[in-house]
């Protein structure tokens, strides 16, 4: 099963992600929903609250990098400040860029979000 190969990098994106509105990528929801089904099954208590305030963040950011409604961001990250504070900010300058996207989102057109946040 040796062989001595070599492992390379290539200098050249070979997929493109694409995230479409009506799409399981901008289903935020759902993704909350299957992320929680699988994760409870995993962590509970604390473990479980620290890793949904950190999804949260994920999804909040998700959401501003889609161009979805800010009031999506915003819900995901109140959900997520107030399962687990110190989680969803522990990302340090991710964190901060992504909370002030939340509170000067609504002020940003969609497109500018999804640039910003890309």
């Amino acid at each position: 099963m040796g062989g001595g190969g070599k492992i390379r990098g290539i200098d050249e994106p070979l997929v493109q992600y694409r995230m479409s509105e009506d799409g399981l990528s901008c289903d935020f929801d759902a993704m909350l929903s299957g992320w929680l089904s699988f994760a409870s099954d995993w962590l509970s208590g604390v473990e479980l609250a620290q890793a949904e305030a950190i999804y949260c963040r994920y999804l909040t950011r998700r959401a501003l990098r889609s161009g979805a409604r800010i009031a999506v961001a915003r819900a995901f990250a109140r959900r997520g400040l107030s399962v687990d504070r110190a989680s969803f900010l522990d990302g340090g300058m991710r964190s901060a860029l992504t909370l002030g996207g939340v509170i000067v989102g609504a002020a940003m057109p969609a497109s500018l979000r999804r640039t910003v946040f890309a």
